[in-house]
């Protein structure tokens, strides 16, 4: 251990004494370690971190899919989703839900939350149990029963202060009394990010087979998998097409992972995210050895004494791996403080479509990732000179101006530049066909005119207030009249859904003529009369 501590002091110095070519190795590793670190942030906390629910690998999520939509994702109805419960024995249990905005009021002020309205059974399926007060229970999913919620825990630290009384308070949710009885364990996330779990008050509300908004997650049964679980509902189903032939003729039923809904549709392009910045390490490596390699043909007299002396190789290993890892260490130490920008450089270039974006941050893990990243660096860089170091005629290199061994240098200083272009190649082919693929896709026509002076906002309005059509259509008439007149208002209208952000009002589009038949599944949008103007 002293001969080691030696060595890096002596690394140091000798280093300190060359800032040059120390700063060019130093800046060269901690872009490569820095991206790294980054892009590993982002894989952990979106990919690899473990659902926060017990026996995740169990947990399954339900779809439905359309022969004309072309796959599985599409949401469901509730009294599918019910009977598909009730026949499965593949499901030790299930839980349906759906996800929406609200509007929370408590004595402080109003504020906008989003919910997931959900069976009495989420939690149980999931296997999070609340830190305070109670799950929700089977007669909270009474239709017509006085509402109940329970808050995340992030929720209840930032609207209501951790309050410990905060079970059995009353708030507002879009102008309906609710009683708070529990707040999720810290750490509790589900897909969407909701902050208040409300009763879905399925049971005797006899909603529409065809209205489908909903979604199931399931805990797969002991000694069950999912392909067989896949069989069996796609059975019951079959059974609903011949019962239920209008609305469910033409769809199919599916099960996923759980895991696989809740990462998102970005590991593909994640995981080609991370062999780019890999490369990009390589690339730095090769840089980095070719500089001590040269370092090291500039003391070659001297290494050829040490060996004349009596050193093996084994012997000059910590002093070869010092000035390695010195390099290397210091440049995963600014790499890391790259990264710590990075990270939220890469969160807002995929622009809001990362699953789980909360939990990407630069944690122990990362830094762990870091570390082992640098030490790995630091032994690669410091071994290569050490394996060509070796003269093959002590005596002519002990002589002044002798070669030595240099064309065994030049031989690996060549590799190395040879492996260094070809992978720089394949780093400048991909990023022009990235840069390409960007610009075409910022040249694609939106079909809207001067979209950067259209402006779009969202209205939610409470059920409690606004429960018939006509109460309805008299809101929305008032606002079109109140904003028409505003300064700098040139047209305004309205539609169900924005255009161009994803989503589906979908419809099956009859045969004209022939009522019996569906042509298309079509998605469809309402809208007033000023909307294409707007």
């Amino acid at each position: 251990m002293e001969g080691w501590i030696r060595e890096m002091r002596l690394a140091i110095r000798s280093l300190v004494g060359r800032p040059g070519f120390a700063a060019l190795a130093i800046v060269t590793l901690a872009l490569g370690i820095g991206a790294n670190t980054a892009i590993f942030s982002v894989i952990h906390g979106s990919l690899l971190r473990p659902l926060p629910y017990a026996d995740p690998d169990r947990l399954v999520w339900l779809s439905d899919g359309h022969e004309n939509f072309g796959g599985a994702g599409v949401d469901q109805s509730v009294a599918n989703l019910m009977d598909l419960r009730a026949g499965s024995r593949l499901l030790a249990r299930s839980a349906i839900y759906t996800r929406r905005n609200s509007n929370i009021a408590t004595a402080d002020s109003p504020e906008r939350v989003r919910v997931l309205s959900t069976s009495s059974e989420m939690l149980s399926v999931l296997g999070v149990a609340p830190r305070l007060g109670r799950d929700l229970l089977p007669e909270d999913d009474l239709a017509g029963v006085p509402r109940v919620a329970i808050l995340t825990d992030e929720l209840w630290r930032t609207r209501f202060g951790a309050d410990p009384g905060i079970v059995d308070q009353m708030a507002t949710i879009d102008s309906e009394p609710v009683q708070i009885v529990g707040v999720t364990p810290p750490g509790f996330s589900f897909p969407g990010l909701p902050e208040i779990i409300l009763p879905l008050q399925h049971v005797g509300a006899e909603p529409s087979r065809g209205w489908r908004n909903f979604n199931a997650v399931g805990r797969l049964a002991e000694g069950a998998e999912l392909a067989g679980l896949r069989v069996e509902l796609q059975g019951i189903f079959d059974r609903l097409v011949e019962e239920y032939p209008g609305p469910n003729d033409g769809w199919f039923t599916w099960a996923d992972p759980l895991r696989d809904f809740a990462v998102g549709r970005n590991r593909q392009s994640l995981f080609l995210l991370a062999g780019g910045v890999g490369l990009v390490l390589l690339i730095a490596c090769v840089n980095v050895a070719n500089l001590l390699i040269v370092r090291a043909e500039n003391r070659h007299r001297e290494l050829a004494v040490r060996y004349a002396l009596g050193a093996r190789r084994a012997d000059l290993l910590p002093h070869f791996l010092s000035e390695g890892l010195v390099l290397s260490l210091t440049g995963g130490a600014m790499g890391v403080v790259g990264a710590y920008w990075g990270v939220d450089v890469l969160v807002a270039l995929y622009g809001g479509s990362l699953q789980r974006a909360e939990l990407i941050a630069l944690n122990g893990t990362a830094l762990g990732f870091a570390l082992f990243t640098s030490l790995a660096v630091g032994i690669l860089v410091g071994l290569i000179p050490l394996i060509r170091s070796r003269p093959h005629d002590l005596q002519e290199s002990l002589k002044e101006g002798a070669r030595g061994s240099s064309s065994q240098g030049s031989r690996l200083g060549r590799a190395l530049v040879m492996a260094e272009v070809a992978l720089a190649v394949l780093i400048v082919t991909g990023a022009g066909l990235l840069t390409n693929s960007v610009w075409r896709l910022q040249q694609v026509e939106l079909g809207v005119a001067d979209a950067d002076r259209v402006l779009t906002f969202q209205v939610s309005l409470p059920l409690a207030k606004y429960e018939e059509d006509p109460t309805i259509n008299a809101f929305f008439d008032r606002l079109l009249l109140d904003l028409e007149p505003v300064a700098g208002v040139q047209s305004v209208g309205l539609v169900n859904r924005l255009p161009l952000l994803g989503g589906y009002n979908l419809t099956n589009f009859p045969v004209f003529g022939d009522p019996e038949r569906v042509a298309h599944f079509v998605s469809m949008r309402s809208v007033t009369p000023g909307y294409f103007d707007a």
